[in-house]
């Protein structure tokens, strides 16, 4: 399994500096683009072409939270059941079943653009809250 983190020369963290993931990625780009490899042999083109490919995987799963998340757990060995796990998760369910009935209500409400930014906002808070979990957890 290929480590990202060492890739793109950032240290194993949920936190990371999405600036410097971007900055290293463009790099990476310019130097592993099968253009640049037109004139060469065909595994040399193949070769680049697969290291290409790595890169922009792992700026893919770098640059995403989630997907970040479960890259340092793959690398620690841990890997996750997806989603039939959070339908086991009854507070996960109840959440979802409140924010659709927000959703529901929207058309029947004297303000539905108030709804809106309050559904919104739980939602933001929501993701800060989970993400610090995360964040915190996921500290080696």
């Amino acid at each position: 399994m290929s480590n990202y983190f060492e890739l793109f020369g950032l240290p194993e963290s949920f936190e990371i500096d999405l600036a410097a993931l971007s900055s290293t990625y463009q790099q990476l780009q310019r130097v592993t683009h099968p253009d640049k490899f037109a004139g060469q042999s065909e595994q040399q083109q193949r070769i680049a072409l697969q290291k290409n490919a790595q890169v922009s995987d792992g700026y893919q799963a770098l640059k995403s939270p989630v997907r970040r998340a479960e890259h340092l757990l793959s690398l620690r060995g841990i890997e996750l059941a997806g989603e039939t796990q959070t339908m086991q998760d009854m507070d996960f369910l109840m959440q979802q079943m409140h924010w659709r009935e927000m959703l529901a209500d929207i058309n029947e409400s004297n303000d539905p653009e108030q709804v809106i930014d309050d559904l919104n906002d739980e939602v933001e808070q929501q993701l800060r809250m989970l993400t610090k979990s995360l964040s915190e957890s996921l500290q080696v």
